[in-house]
């Protein structure tokens, strides 16, 4: 049978190479490499956890020199000329309006990060609330086939473990549709290949699969 051999370091890769675009994010990486054709230069990127922002975010960041920044650690004077801003939902309300207006004024991009719209976050600062209202929004969706596929097989890259194209099958039809729980199938499919001393077949993944249907976690 075919296998899909990666032979290289256990690491991340988290390169614009390594991003794997499909219909589910295709239009989210094409915001990204419209920057800095952006409205007021400004973009929200949405999408479950694990689905990717993060990677694209660093894709961006690495292209603009932007400046990363967590959302709960937003501080008010930031003179970065771009600026990236994780769980931007959970910044500081005043923190985030003041970078919001300091970005405007000195022309510079701002990419916020979060699960869902700007209109849903959850703060009551009228004029935070208006600026966020005219922020433009890339979705990330659920990860389809394809990108469920290209998603184990680039976690099992990073890990350089060996899996064949009926393990990919098995976790695609099998696991929940979201990209955390690509990771985690082939997290827990590595650590049971090393721990029995098997390949990681079939038998193993079906062992991975029933394990998550009885403990998501």
């Amino acid at each position: 049978m075919t296998q899909y051999v990666l032979p290289l370091p256990v690491r991340p890769h988290l390169s614009d190479r390594d991003f794997l675009i499909t219909g589910a994010n295709e239009l989210a990486a094409a915001w990204i490499d419209r920057w800095p054709d952006w409205p007021q230069r400004r973009l929200a990127l949405v999408g479950p956890a694990g689905s990717g922002k993060s990677h694209l975010a660093l894709v961006w960041a690495a292209r603009t020199g932007a400046a990363v920044v967590d959302g709960p650690d937003l501080q008010g004077d930031l003179t970065a000329a771009a600026l990236v801003i994780d769980h931007a939902d959970q910044a500081p309300a005043a923190p985030l309006l003041h970078c919001l207006n300091q970005q405007a004024e000195t022309a510079g991009s701002v990419l916020l990060l979060a699960r869902t719209p700007p209109t849903q976050w959850p703060f009551r600062l009228k004029d935070l609330t208006s600026r966020l209202a005219t922020v433009a929004v890339a979705e990330i969706a659920a990860p389809d086939d394809a990108l469920m596929e290209g998603l184990l097989l680039k976690h099992a890259h990073d890990r350089q473990l060996v899996i064949n194209p009926a393990v990919v099958q098995l976790f695609t039809r099998h696991l929940e549709r979201s990209a955390a729980a690509a990771a985690t199938a082939i997290t827990l499919l590595d650590e049971l290949s090393l721990r029995t001393h098997r390949r990681a077949t079939v038998s193993l993944a079906r062992q991975v699969v029933a394990q998550l249907a009885t403990d998501p976690s």
